[in-house]
């Protein structure tokens, strides 16, 4: 058990609930927020605010889970989950011009998952992938800077391409399905 800490391990763990969840990754924290909210929601009306004096002691209300949560869970006024929501939601509004349900529309029809190498995220977000002329999206791909398929794959075939991303590319599956190395002289 965490030092100080003053919630009750999981069964099995040497961590509490809160400290467990801020291990996991984001989306699962979020998931978490959204099954605090729905159990919330069932049981009482929403309810912005909650008074400072009916806190109980170490904890705080979140307005966007409708929940009691630790202190050291908490990002300002809310919990980490619901602050990263927020901060997903104005990034989105403001430098692609999408809303979250349009990013989530995206991620469904693209089964959940990068639309190029088709693994679903799993520490962080897909990245919204977007024309860099025109700021059109084009979907949503891997977000990792060094082996993500929106930096290392497309990112790539962009900038580094004297003729174009999609000549780039053709050339790839050419090389890929006949290698010049096994053509002959």
């Amino acid at each position: 058990m965490r030092a100080n800490c003053p919630y009750e391990p999981l069964a099995g763990k040497r961590k509490c609930y809160w400290h467990w969840l801020m291990g996991e990754p984001m989306p699962a924290q979020i998931r978490s927020a959204g099954e605090r909210r729905t159990a919330t929601l069932s049981v009482i009306a929403w309810t912005a605010r909650v008074p400072k004096r009916d806190w109980p002691s170490g904890e705080r209300w979140c307005a966007g889970c409708q929940a009691f949560v630790p202190l050291f869970y908490c990002s300002g006024s809310v919990c980490k989950a619901c602050a990263s929501e927020r901060r997903h939601a104005k990034l989105l509004r403001e430098k692609f011009g999408i809303t979250p349900e349009e990013y989530q529309r995206i991620l469904e029809l693209q089964g959940g998952v990068c639309f190029i190498c088709r693994r679903a995220p799993v520490r962080k977000r897909l990245a919204v992938d977007h024309d860099h002329d025109s700021g059109a999206v084009r979907g949503l791909l891997c977000a990792d800077n060094e082996r993500g398929c929106n930096h290392a794959v497309l990112g790539s075939l962009e900038h580094n391409s004297v003729d174009g991303a999609l000549r780039a590319a053709n050339r790839l599956v050419d090389y890929l399905d006949y290698p010049p190395a096994q053509r002959p002289r």
